[in-house]
């Protein structure tokens, strides 16, 4: 049996949709367990029915945080990204009984395809492939060969998955014209081992300062820093995101999203309207940036139908 923690952490919103989605992934793989840990900002939400299936969950509130929140530049989310991402992963390492075979950290309002999972199984269970000799007892070639069943898995101490990699960010300075060229990095996701994982996830002790470098920057720096290769995942990026009806105009600072991501209405459309096992079923493969790998039917749903 292969063991994988997920990490969820940060914001809440959509989270009482999305659950439903994460609490799924238990019934895709007969070689697969998915433990859930779940650090989230104060919320409302009924915590038995949203989060009493997972692992464990706690709460965060700002005043716990070392870091004085109420002063942090608003709209920079470095120091709330940071300190939650280092609390879920504490809350994974409470239970030191269960080896992990791999750690993934996401959000709250993400859902992810199916192909995105069957990534992760293969990377975690991939073989080296090809052709090798065959030898008889004495260890002589017999002419013939086999397949190499070697286990090749694509995470290790000094590497982590991500949906992307890294890759160069560059920018002019408002004031001097200057060329600023930087790291930068989707972060919707990391998959790694546990020892990898917390590495990355102390960045808020190691490596924060809240006037240093954006998010998706901040990451990308700080992992090639510790000398972490941040390594991109064949189907990484097929994942969506649930947004704010609002947010699909071109009027407000945080609008502008494609209509191929989903809104609440639609995510609860669909969830009553269907099954999970439909969602997930593999000809159904929906939201990703790659459009060979477009899903007609899902995709479609959320580009032709209301968002309100």
């Amino acid at each position: 049996m292969i063991n994988v923690a997920v990490m969820i952490s940060g914001h809440p919103k959509f989270f009482n949709l999305t659950y439903k989605f994460f609490q799924h992934w238990n019934k895709l793989y007969d070689n697969v367990k998915f433990d859930f840990y779940v650090s989230m900002w104060e919320n409302d939400y009924d915590k038995e029915k949203i989060f009493g299936w997972t692992k464990a969950y706690e709460t965060l509130y700002e005043k716990d945080c070392p870091y004085d929140l109420s002063k942090h530049e608003s709209g920079r989310h470095q120091p709330h990204y940071s300190w939650a991402l280092y609390k879920v992963n504490e809350l994974r390492k409470k239970h030191q009984e269960i080896e992990y075979n791999a750690v993934i950290q996401t959000r709250g309002d993400a859902i992810f395809s199916r192909l995105f999972l069957d990534s992760i199984v293969d990377n975690l269970t991939q073989i080296r492939g090809g052709k090798i000799p065959l030898l008889d007892s004495d260890g002589n070639h017999t002419g013939k060969s086999k397949t190499d069943i070697r286990p090749n898995p694509q995470i290790s101490d000094k590497n982590i998955l991500s949906a992307g990699g890294n890759f160069i960010h560059s920018y002019e300075d408002t004031i001097t014209g200057e060329l600023i060229q930087n790291l930068w990095t989707e972060d919707v996701w990391f998959m790694g081992t546990p020892k990898v994982m917390d590495i990355f996830c102390n960045i808020f002790y190691h490596k924060f300062s809240p006037n240093e470098y954006m998010l998706h920057i901040m990451q990308a720096e700080y992992l090639n820093h510790m000398r972490i290769y941040n390594t991109a995942m064949n189907n990484g990026v097929s994942f969506t995101f649930v947004r704010e009806s609002h947010r699909f105009g071109y009027d407000n600072d945080d609008g502008g999203y494609p209509l191929d991501f989903p809104t609440p209405n639609q995510i609860e459309r669909i969830i009553n309207e269907n099954s999970m096992d439909w969602f997930y079923c593999n000809d159904n493969i929906q939201k990703t940036y790659n459009p060979s790998l477009r899903s007609r039917e899902i995709e479609d749903y959320f580009i032709e139908t209301k968002k309100i």
